[in-house]
C-alpha cells in the first residue's frame, strides 16, 4: 500500500517537463527546492520503509516466524503484471484527463493522431 503513494509523486518528479503533461497544482502544493526536498525523502522513505518492514522479526527464521510479506508483494505483483501483459493492455488507456473540452482541443490541434505497430494510438507533432 506504500508503495502506491509514491506511485504519483514519482511521476511528477519524472515527467515534469513531458509536453503532453499538463500539471495544475491543487490546493496545497510546495513549488521550488522545498517540493523537491519532500517529495525525494518521501520517495527514499517509502521505498528504505517497505524493504525493512519485510525482514522477519526474529532470527533464527522458521516457517512460523517468517514475515510473507514480501512473498505476497511479489505473488500479487506477478500476478498483476501477467494479467496486464496477456490481457488489460488492450482495453486499458489510462486515466482520462479532467481538464476542460477545450483546453485539450486546444492542445490536440497542434498535433495529428496515428497509431503504431500495435495499434495504440500516437500523437505526432506536425511541422
Amino acid at each position: 500500500l506504500d508503495l502506491s503513494y509514491i506511485v504519483p509523486i514519482t511521476c511528477r518528479r519524472i515527467f515534469r517537463n513531458h509536453p503532453e503533461v499538463v500539471f495544475k497544482p491543487g490546493p496545497f502544493y510546495m513549488p521550488g527546492l522545498l517540493g523537491w526536498v519532500v517529495n525525494i525523502n518521501c520517495i527514499a522513505w517509502t521505498l528504505f520503509i517497505s524493504v525493512i518492514l519485510a525482514f522477519p522479526t526474529t532470527l533464527p527464521t522458521t516457517k512460523e516466524t517468517m514475515n510473507y510479506s514480501s512473498v505476497i508483494f511479489a505473488g500479487v505483483l506477478t500476478l498483476a503484471l501477467t494479467w496486464y501483459y496477456f490481457s488489460a493492455h488492450r482495453h486499458y488507456h489510462g486515466p482520462q484527463s479532467n481538464l476542460g473540452r477545450s483546453t485539450i482541443e486546444s492542445r490536440d490541434s497542434s498535433t495529428d493522431k496515428s497509431q503504431d505497430s500495435d495499434g495504440d494510438a500516437v500523437k505526432v507533432q506536425r511541422a
